[in-house]
């Protein structure tokens, strides 16, 4: 089944390797498909609840969130209010 003037042995290694490279890209496509799936559940999740993402992105950025900022201004503000 091998085509003429290819030796048999080549013929067998080089439908090996194309089944191996046909397996990759089938591989690569499911992992594709995979991340595509979860991006578009983040996406669908971020859309019902916003606040929450919100939170744990200001979290992992180490920033405060801006309920606690603006408390803080506001009690400095009194604080220097009451000084003057």
């Amino acid at each position: 089944m091998h085509p003429k003037g290819v030796p048999n042995g080549l013929a067998s290694a080089l439908h090996v390797g194309a089944k191996s490279l046909k397996n990759r890209v089938l591989q690569l496509r499911r992992f594709v498909s995979f991340i595509d799936g979860v991006k578009d559940g983040l996406s669908t999740l971020t859309t019902l609840i916003p606040s929450i993402f919100l939170i744990a992105l200001w979290t992992v950025r180490g920033e405060p969130p801006r309920s606690l900022a603006w408390g803080h201004h506001g009690l400095d503000g009194i604080g220097l209010g009451c000084f003057l």
